[in-house]
């Protein structure tokens, strides 16, 4: 299949019943236009958008019915029918002037549904072993950005059940509780 985008495609994600795959530059989507005959859909393929993209695979996050990603020159919601870019352009300025580029592949993003916020996660210009050591979040629900932050060598993250006390003096994994939870590059650390 040749999808029409500039360079390798990068990631993919779902919005809307229709699948969104991004090269480094551009964007495509994969709707589906025929189910006769056969269980499973034809899909047509169309350039979607030039210019948006995915820095890497792990550079978008699901919220609700948004999907919230980091390209090459943007931080962007996509709401299944336009991408919208975020942040003013000093807090665009601020976040690619500070990526280490060495270790751009190191970028991700996660959703943090228990504090209502995208995180990005990167290596800045004085993380010595490529590792993220910095966090800037979005708050989706307030519309606004919080300063960046310092991380421990933080390598992926995912959403966890938070480990705490009960009030029986046990402990363990509240499963009606997230929080999100990183893994980190240094050997021997623990999540």
């Amino acid at each position: 299949v040749e999808v029409p985008v500039r360079g390798p495609v990068v990631d993919g994600f779902p919005s809307g019943g229709n699948f969104f795959v991004c090269s480094y530059w551009d964007t495509v989507v994969f709707s589906p236009i025929s189910y006769q005959g056969t269980n499973n859909p034809v899909l047509g393929i169309r350039l979607f958008n030039q210019g948006r993209g995915l820095l890497n695979a792990n550079c978008w996050a699901n919220a609700d019915n948004a999907v919230y990603g980091v390209d090459a020159r943007d931080i962007w919601v996509f709401d299944g029918s336009k991408f919208t870019g975020l942040g003013t352009q000093r807090v665009k300025n601020y976040l690619f002037q500070n990526i280490n580029p060495e270790y751009s592949d190191r970028v991700f993003v996660i959703n943090n549904t228990q504090k209502s916020q995208i995180e990005i996660y990167y290596p800045d210009l004085l993380s010595a072993t490529g590792w993220c050591n910095k966090m800037l979040a979005y708050k989706y629900n307030l519309d606004v950005f919080n300063a960046p932050r310092d991380v421990s060598d933080a390598s992926h993250a995912t959403e966890s059940p938070v480990y705490q006390e009960f009030p029986d003096s046990s402990s363990g994994f509240n499963d009606a509780s997230r929080t999100v939870v990183y893994s980190r590059g240094d050997p021997g650390s623990k999540l």
